[in-house]
């Protein structure tokens, strides 16, 4: 253990030295009571590169209740929901293109991030889609002097804490949790990533949420992102819409 503590160390340290690099981040005034106020921290760029992004995400999870956080808990409206923000560095060419057409290329590191957090928790072949269908244009602001806009949308996916899920890498949410706590300088919790005890009867869920495009100089974005359970959005709408209403940019 004192191997993978010093690995969260240094991989915190690189976490630290970009952000300085990046300068800008995304300061939310706006968080539901049930949301957990320490952000996961995980670089994406093996992940992200074939797809033409290079960049990180830092994330929030619910709450812990009982133990293990609420996302895991299917009888909770927080199940399977996010809030996060995905610094991007895009090598792709948009010139030419439509907002639309944009927003969706930009939405493929969601989808690529879903996927690979699925294989951590046992998900095979896991497969993640956008309902292109239900995408929506909110708003358009300037924030500090950057346009954002913001989206609604649906996605196909599977659940992490589904009992059909033959294995877990606990290790792998162990050292992502000590990173975590080394940057939020908060105690580590062994359980802050570990599914619960009951694990969900169902295999795949529908998503919906709204995110957050801000463009920054040097094909740089802020892409924030928030969801939950299609089907709990009644419950939840109000809440995920005022998260990501509420975003300013801090630098």
């Amino acid at each position: 253990m004192i191997v993978i503590k010093f690995l969260s160390y240094i991989y915190f340290l690189t976490i630290k030295l970009r952000e300085t690099l990046w300068r800008y981040d995304i300061k939310y005034r706006y968080l539901p009571e049930s949301y957990s106020k320490i952000f996961l921290l995980l670089h994406m760029d093996l992940f992200w590169i074939k797809r033409g992004f290079l960049g990180y995400n830092k994330c929030l999870i619910p709450k812990l209740e009982n133990g293990f956080s609420k996302r895991f808990n299917d009888k909770s409206i927080w199940f399977q929901s996010w809030i996060g923000t995905y610094h991007l560095t895009s090598f792709l060419n948009f010139k030419g293109l439509a907002e639309l057409e944009k927003v969706i290329l930009l939405s493929n590191s969601a989808l690529l991030d879903q996927n690979y957090w699925l294989l951590s928790y046992g998900v095979r072949k896991p497969l993640t889609q956008l309902n292109i269908k239900s995408l929506k244009k909110v708003s358009q602001e300037s924030i500090k002097g950057f346009n954002q806009v913001i989206y609604y949308g649906e996605m196909a996916t599977q659940i992490d804490d589904s009992k059909y899920n033959k294995f877990d890498i606990k290790l792998i949410h162990y050292f992502s949790s000590i990173v975590a706590c080394i940057y939020n300088k908060v105690k580590i919790n062994p359980n802050l990533l570990n599914k619960d005890r009951v694990n969900s009867s169902k295999r795949n869920i529908n998503l919906f949420g709204y995110f957050s495009v801000i463009e920054l100089p040097g094909n740089k974005y802020l892409l924030t992102y928030v969801c939950g359970d299609l089907e709990k959005r009644d419950k939840l709408n109000n809440e995920l819409l005022k998260v990501i209403s509420n975003l300013d940019i801090r630098n």
